[in-house]
């Protein structure tokens, strides 16, 4: 489970803007300069948006976490 809270976004969307585009911008392959892109956008978001374990407790707490899904 990962927390969208507003301060976790602002972090997310800081870190974009703080971060060195130096490999997608100058990079003549474009292939290469999306990868460069991705992995940037990927990395940041697991940075500021981590995934956190969800406890028993608050899954009971949830009516769409069905049988099957906690199986």
């Amino acid at each position: 489970m990962r927390i969208y809270s507003e301060r976790n976004k602002r972090n997310f969307i800081d870190e974009l803007k703080n971060n060195d585009w130096y490999a997608v911008y100058n990079n003549d392959n474009p292939n290469l300069a999306y990868d460069n892109f991705k992995n940037t956008i990927h990395k940041c978001y697991e940075k500021c948006l981590p995934l956190k374990p969800l406890s028993c407790k608050r899954m009971k707490d949830k009516p769409w976490i069905t049988v099957g899904l906690k199986i």
